[in-house]
């Protein structure tokens, strides 16, 4: 469940430069160790 304080990253496209973005923003918040239950990253792709 979020919390209301969570921050959260938006990833808009799943494709190639989408999981990339996806994939650098997880490991940026590791590297600075920043908690995994602190943010939430959300892919967003228009097609089903």
């Amino acid at each position: 469940m979020l919390s209301l304080s969570m921050a959260r990253i938006l990833v808009l496209g799943s494709g190639f430069a989408g999981l990339w973005a996806a994939v650098g923003a997880a490991r940026k918040l590791a590297e600075l160790g920043i908690p995994r239950g602190q943010v939430e990253i959300l892919v967003v792709d228009p097609n089903p």
